[in-house]
């Protein structure tokens, strides 16, 4: 028989990497680190996805408000205008 991984393991770990991702995320936004910034993002996403896919609860985004801000910044509206968005 093929050992199997506890489910209820693999979903703390998914919870875990989730708030892992989030700290990695703002530790490189806060060192200039874009990129990283970018990449810690995408697996919290992720890592939320799943956690929702599979019964747990979906946390709201945290750089909701840093994405709103962005929005507004008189520099970002220029730049989308120039860009055509």
């Amino acid at each position: 028989m093929a050992n199997r991984a506890n489910p209820i393991v693999l979903a703390q770990k998914v919870y875990d990497d989730r708030k892992e991702a989030e700290h990695k995320a703002w530790k490189s936004l806060a060192a200039y680190k874009f990129e990283m910034f970018g990449y810690w993002c995408a697996i919290w996403v992720h890592a939320n996805k799943s956690i929702g896919d599979s019964g747990g609860v979906r946390e709201p985004n945290p750089w909701s408000d840093l994405v709103k801000i962005a929005k507004n910044c008189p520099k970002a509206k220029l730049a989308a205008k120039k860009v055509g968005l």
